[in-house]
């Protein structure tokens, strides 16, 4: 199997590196050229012909143009199955202007925050959420499988909740990082420092969520149902830091009567601390 990566960014780099270590002979394109194993090589028209499959992991708005330019260049064709790693686009819309010039469509979105570290590379176990057209999902698949990865499948409906529990894990918590950043820096630690620490707590509360799952993984006061330490947090902290507690506080209730922890009365007095406006 002949596979084209597309892209220079964090996730292209990660996708090739991994590919190429399953033994497939993976080709890297950016808008400069192609390249293969470091080097620079004439567009494949001349020589060997269209990709079997290309994986165009190019930011959203890109992905149209740089499916024609690999169409125009030669790189991609008729047997060539078009693969992109957005995950909020489904592949039948965002290929839909060169659909008929090539055999299939798909999603090939890997449920990880990317961002170009060494260990990016490493996809076992990580779900892969697939979709598009019969060639695409099956292709799509079968590249998940093939560096250790969890296919998904998905339809239109089931995409945009995919990519909602995405963008919900890995990214809106980061606002909660952000604010509690903003209060350590308040105590007299530098930012950098603030942001280290915190992400070693993130680090391990994930871990913890990986291998125990929910609601075994919550940790903390309303784990414990301690309503003393919510009342302080509520006391110390200035809006709307305290708004921001209180919305993602609220959540964490019907998690802590799961784990079985805390008692139900506890439970219902910090619902009661959470309710108050101030």
């Amino acid at each position: 199997m002949r596979v084209l990566v597309a892209g220079s960014g964090p996730v292209g780099r990660a996708l090739a590196i991994a590919l190429t270590r399953t033994g497939i002979e993976v080709t890297r394109w950016t808008r400069s050229g192609v390249l293969a194993a470091g080097q620079s090589l004439p567009a494949p028209s001349g020589g060997r012909g269209p990709c079997e499959v290309a994986v165009l992991a190019v930011s959203d708005g890109a992905i149209g143009e740089v499916a024609e330019r690999l169409l125009t260049e030669g790189c991609a064709g008729k047997e060539t199955v078009l693969l992109h790693c957005a995950g909020a686009l489904p592949p039948e819309q965002v290929f839909a202007p060169v659909r008929d010039r090539v055999r299939g469509v798909g999603l090939l979105h890997p449920l990880r925050a990317l961002a170009g570290a060494t260990e990016d590379a490493e996809f076992a176990g990580t779900v892969f959420g697939v979709a598009g057209d019969e060639a695409g999902r099956a292709q799509a698949e079968q590249l998940a499988l093939r560096i250790g990865g969890r296919p998904l499948a998905l339809d239109a409906a089931g995409l945009g909740r995919y990519h909602a529990a995405a963008v919900l894990a890995g990214n809106h918590t980061l606002a909660l990082v952000a604010a509690a950043i903003d209060l350590l820096v308040g105590e007299g630690l530098d930012r950098e420092a603030a942001a280290a620490a915190l992400g070693g707590l993130l680090g391990s509360a994930a871990r913890n969520v990986a291998a125990h799952g929910l609601p075994d993984a919550l940790t903390g006061p309303i784990a414990r149902g301690d309503v003393a330490v919510v009342a302080m947090h509520l006391a110390a902290l200035p809006e709307p830091v305290r708004a921001l507690y209180r919305d993602s506080a609220r959540p964490l209730l019907a998690v802590a009567r799961a784990k079985g922890q805390a008692g139900e009365e506890a439970i219902a007095a910090i619902a009661a601390l959470l309710s108050k406006e101030n």
